[in-house]
């Protein structure tokens, strides 16, 4: 039955969620009287039943299990805790980690408490605290399935500057602007083969802080995920930095060409009142520069130096198989949604795993969240054994012994 009472569907979908949480408590109840009943009677002695609040991707539910006594070990656990991996003193989960950093790669941290989790509510200092407290760990195998493509490899490269804390530890590596605005640098590039009605095929987007850093995921993903050897060429693109220019003598794994950016060589030439057209740069390079020669601008110097390093850097637009420079457009449709905004300011930890959750979405790849506060319990055999082994102690007596020896047993007696 249609209805056209918008409350009926949303009615539909709080009671998805409460029957979900009513199916995940019974499961977990079944699973903490299970440990009950298996365990080794002798060394876990039940305490008590205690209950916690745990918020999850579906909402929050109460998470009733039992505290045991470890007469081996000494302390107390809470079994269904280790068995599960749940932290002692968290709260949330780490899928609802995860959705966060997901969500907060999209919109702004207010947002992403107001629709993260069904009835309940974030502060966007909540938010950030969250992000800021988790640890992103990538965990993809997908780098293996990828097939050698049929298509020339082309690598796009490009920089951008964000915004970023006032207080940031790292203030070297931080850059201003002609507003006195601190900026944080980042690379991006994106490695395609092959373009299909206007969409890369086989892409990958990436970033990184440095060039280096930037460098070594490419070579990674060359060899690794396009399967690229040293008779392979790939194309290198990207505006007139010198620094993107010189990439192409550090990808090791095949030979590189680097091809300037005809979107960027265009707008330099015409900075003036000439007009210049593309085929009349690359046929006839030298008279153009030359009717340049007065108006020189600083856009016009730089591609004319790019031209005396290399006479055949415009002809290169026409090797077979390019198919051309887009990454301003890829960090348009990216990276500037989320970083590009005026009021958005990030420290550089945050700002890299909010990145690392837009690449992971784009690749198709996968990432694991977890706290650096909360650390995750290691499971417990819970299981009765056969027999106990009494564990020998031994006491070792160095009153009579040598300083150096003495002072050698205490350091590994006691630590110092």
């Amino acid at each position: 039955m249609i209805t056209q009472n918008s409350k009926g569907f949303d009615d539909l979908i709080v009671g998805f969620h409460e029957n979900a949480l009513k199916k995940l408590t019974k499961n977990l109840t079944a699973l903490d009287n299970k440990i009950y009943i298996s365990r080794d009677t002798n060394r876990f002695i039940f305490i008590k039943k205690v209950t916690k609040k745990i918020l999850s991707s579906i909402g929050m539910f109460d998470l009733t299990r039992r505290y045991y006594y470890d007469t081996l070990m000494n302390e107390y656990v809470y079994l269904l805790d280790n068995e599960l991996g749940i932290a002692k003193n968290s709260s949330i989960t780490n899928e609802l980690r995860l959705k966060i950093l997901l969500y907060a790669a999209k919109m702004s941290y207010r947002e992403v408490g107001e629709k993260v989790c069904p009835n309940y509510i974030f502060s966007k200092t909540s938010i950030y605290r969250i992000i800021k407290d988790t640890i992103v760990t990538d965990i993809s195998q997908n780098f293996e399935l990828y097939k050698k493509p049929s298509s020339i490899v082309h690598i796009q490269i490009d920089e951008k500057y964000e915004p970023v804390n006032k207080k940031n530890k790292y203030k070297r590596k931080e850059k201003r602007k002609d507003d006195g605005e601190r900026k944080l640098r980042y690379i991006t590039a994106t490695i395609f083969a092959g373009k299909k009605k206007g969409k890369l095929l086989n892409r990958t987007i990436l970033s990184a802080f440095t060039r280096k850093e930037l460098i070594d995921k490419i070579n990674f993903l060359l060899v690794n995920r396009y399967k690229q050897t040293s008779d392979d060429t790939v194309y290198l693109s990207g505006d007139l930095a010198t620094y993107i220019r010189e990439s192409a003598y550090l990808i090791s794994p095949c030979k590189a060409i680097y091809i300037p950016d005809m979107w960027h060589v265009m707008k330099y030439m015409n900075t003036t009142d000439v007009k210049i057209s593309k085929k009349l740069l690359i046929k006839h390079p030298d008279k153009v520069f030359n009717e340049l020669l007065i108006e020189f601008t600083d856009e016009i110097k730089a591609v004319y130096h790019l031209y005396k390093e290399d006479h055949n850097c415009f002809n290169k637009w026409k090797l077979p198989g390019y198919l051309g420079c887009s990454q301003e457009g890829m960090n348009s449709h990216y990276y500037c949604p989320r970083f590009a905004k005026v009021a958005n300011r990030f420290s550089k930890r945050n700002f890299s795993k909010l990145v690392t959750a837009i690449e992971s979405e784009v690749n198709n790849t996968e990432i694991r969240t977890s706290s650096k506060k909360f650390k995750i319990p290691k499971p417990i055999d819970y299981l009765p054994k056969e027999a106990y082994e009494d564990v020998q102690k031994y006491s070792l007596d160095t009153s009579d012994m040598k300083y150096e020896t003495y002072k050698m047993f205490n350091k590994i007696k006691y630590g110092y």
